[in-house]
């Protein structure tokens, strides 16, 4: 039997599962040293191999084993780099025009919380936030609580008591994401906005895998795609009522340049273009590698990195 014959999709919790690529951990290993000095070899011990799978029902990809999540001295690290964490981001105004005056909201990984102190001032809002990392200081005031919690466990004290359940950017990160999300359902009231924010795996970021480790683990333990979330309504009481693309982001620019122009090499590595290229005279070959890179342009299209998606507990 095949070894991976009975694993579930972390989503479903189905069996519905293949097998769509596998990466050396030692490969994975020495870019996480070479881009960010950062060794993350203790999480690969005794493995030598990881695999990332796709849940035929949902279209979810994961990586596999599931015990490769990074942990606090991982993203500690991470954030001495001042892209890593943002204060007020994109998805973050998009959320903020969603809220309004007096609900009750609570962010999950909401960091040092700088999204709810913004909103609890400009919105008079109840804000709670659940964050992992235990150097974060706890708030706890009328109107603005941060309490170190898992979501699982805060569910458990605040079934339906939030108007509005947010998390930017830490879906991607976790394996067990059927617990996560419904745990943060049940947290809503009925007709509750669940915001959820995640890198959009069919923007450009797909075409750039070699560059982007970070959507590795330890880093990332699954891909999200707006197909992924469409499917949430055969597994969660929830309707996809909004999603939004997130637009380049000026410091967003060069990496998607060179994701283009890298994307346009290969296409043009190919006899077409060899026979193209002798037969232009040379002052019009600028012609040639521009309609190219229109072409990879074109190919790639023109997301940002990620996708925010709203739905509403029904």
């Amino acid at each position: 039997m095949n070894r991976f014959q009975r694993m579930k999709s972390p989503l479903t919790q189905n069996y519905n599962v293949k097998q769509i690529k596998s990466f050396n951990s030692d490969d994975i290993s020495r870019k996480y040293k070479n881009l960010f000095k950062i060794d993350v070899s203790n999480y690969f011990k005794d493995i030598s191999e990881i695999f990332l799978f796709e849940c035929m029902d949902t279209k979810y990809r994961f990586f596999h084993p599931e015990n490769l999540s990074g942990e606090s001295e991982f993203y500690a690290k991470l954030q001495e780099f001042d892209w890593y964490y943002m204060p007020w981001k994109w998805e973050h105004k998009i959320a903020e025009l969603l809220i309004k005056p007096q609900q009750t909201i609570l962010e999950i990984g909401c960091a040092k919380g700088d999204f709810l102190k913004t909103i609890s001032n400009s919105k008079n809002v109840i804000a709670h936030g659940l964050e992992l990392n235990k150097n974060i200081e706890q708030i706890n005031s009328d109107q603005l609580q941060l309490i170190h919690n898992y979501i699982q466990d805060h569910a458990e004290h605040y079934s339906e008591f939030y108007d509005i359940v947010c998390s930017f950017q830490v879906l991607e990160h976790i394996y067990d994401v059927h617990s996560f999300i419904k745990s943060a359902t049940s947290c809503l009231k009925k007709n509750g906005l669940l915001i959820l924010s995640v890198p959009n795996n069919d923007s450009f970021i797909k075409y750039s895998e070699d560059e982007n480790v970070l959507n590795l683990p330890p880093h990332h333990m699954g891909h999200w795609k707006l197909d992924v979330f469409q499917s949430f309504k055969n597994i969660f009481p929830l309707e996809l009522v909004n999603h939004h693309f997130e637009p380049i982001q000026t410091y967003h620019q060069e990496w998607y340049d060179n994701t283009v122009k890298k994307v346009s090499e290969k296409m043009k590595n190919n006899w077409v273009y060899r026979m193209l290229y002798r037969s232009v005279p040379n002052f019009l070959k600028w012609r040639l590698e521009s309609f190219y890179y229109q072409l990879a342009k074109r190919k790639i299209g023109n997301n940002g990195h990620s996708i925010l998606v709203v739905f509403k507990k029904v």
